[in-house]
């Protein structure tokens, strides 16, 4: 609430009370509680492909796709043909918040519809020392398997001959099993039935039948530090390392019956 009343442009806001406490397993399903975010829950970012991603692959601002993405206000991008990052790449309990600007401003990186900034933890944010850990896990009726997930963050500051210190690191480990099995009926053509009183009668006849089923595994690794130095009151130097890996295996089968008929 803070934010959105301090800030001087449209902007949503979901904020972590603790490490490891954003209330969803991936950034899309974050961003999906923010009012005008639609997330894709689709293979392919653009729903070219029909096999289901729980954890979603793409989001919509408003409507517009193609939107910028910041970490800690610093732009990162993937190599997905767009300028934002892979959202189910990232983890998401490593962030502190995640930050939707609707409108854009004079100070933000233009380049997108929207602009999406991911907020890692200092440790100047905490007054004591902090240690965190949070785990969890869901199970699939369909794959019959569980998929468990975990972090951890230790935080401590320190006063020194040179000026107040303070360390952070953070890691997350989460796997997920999903299945996808879908059934899709091809585009439908007119065809005239003649029956034994009419020879005029029009059905629409579907083209063709394609089903296919997918099972997967997904690993998601993440690793962050920062360390801060405050040598005056009014000069803080911040160093972030920020780590995410995601390896995925999936298998699947699939088939299809029918054709196009041609026109006459």
């Amino acid at each position: 609430i803070a934010i959105k009343k301090n800030s001087d442009t449209i902007v949503d806001s979901v904020t972590a009370d603790e490490a490891g406490k954003l209330p969803d397993n991936s950034i899309t399903e974050v961003l999906q509680r923010v009012s005008g975010v639609s997330i894709s829950r689709f293979t392919g970012a653009n729903g070219g492909s029909t096999a289901f991603q729980i954890e979603g692959t793409g989001i919509t601002v408003r409507g517009l796709p193609f939107n910028s993405s910041t970490l800690n206000g610093q732009q990162l991008f993937s190599a997905n043909g767009a300028s934002a990052i892979s959202w189910n790449e990232v983890t998401p309990e490593l962030m502190a918040g995640v930050d939707v600007y609707k409108a854009t401003r004079a100070d933000l990186i233009e380049g997108g519809a929207s602009a999406i900034d991911l907020r890692t933890h200092v440790p100047f944010d905490f007054k004591d020392t902090q240690f965190n850990v949070t785990a969890g896990g869901s199970y699939g009726t369909q794959v019959k398997k569980g998929s468990p997930r975990i972090s951890a963050m230790f935080s401590k500051r320190f006063d020194t001959g040179i000026g107040e210190i303070g360390v952070l690191w953070d890691f997350a480990f989460s796997r997920l099993y999903q299945q996808s099995s879908d059934l899709a009926v091809g585009a439908m053509f007119a065809q005239y039935t003649p029956t034994a009183t009419r020879s005029d009668n029009l059905a629409f006849v579907p083209s063709s039948f394609n089903w296919s089923t997918t099972e997967n595994k997904r690993d998601r690794y993440g690793a962050y530090q920062a360390i801060q130095w405050k040598p005056a009151s009014n000069l803080t130097f911040t160093n972030t390392v920020f780590f995410s890996q995601y390896i995925e295996h999936s298998q699947g089968n699939g088939g299809s019956v029918g054709a196009t008929p041609s026109g006459v």
